[in-house]
């Protein structure tokens, strides 16, 4: 027993170890912004954004963006199923930072139609 809890500890650090070696450096990729713009112009296609609210729009679908690759470079080289098994808590987080943002730049009005579309 006290050389599993031994093993398990050495491959705990271990573990901790080579990822605090590991630099996670997110960049904005053309796919990035892509992929953002699209989502901002399908909000606007439901809700009828103004300008400003697209701009904001389009940094909280940019920062989810940038989470996400953030993820992709801390699970590299993760066996898949551990990759699968903590993403979906990271989703559910993904989705809430999104969530939040969007009440701050949405009138009642646009979020009731934006989730009334989200069904």
């Amino acid at each position: 027993m006290r050389r599993s809890i031994l093993t398990v500890s050495f491959a705990a650090f271990a573990l901790l170890a080579s990822a605090q070696e590991r630099q996670i450096k997110v960049v904005d990729t053309p796919q990035m912004k892509a992929k953002a713009a699209e989502r901002t112009e399908l909000v606007h296609r439901t809700v009828n954004l103004s300008e400003s609210q697209r701009t904001q729009v389009l940094d909280a679908f940019l920062e989810v963006e940038r989470y996400n690759d953030a993820l992709r470079q801390r699970f590299e080289g993760q066996p898949p199923e551990v990759v699968q098994g903590d993403m979906v808590g990271q989703y559910k987080v993904m989705d809430e930072m999104l969530e939040k943002r969007l009440n701050t730049v949405l009138t009642e009005e646009q979020l009731k139609l934006w989730h009334e579309a989200a069904r």
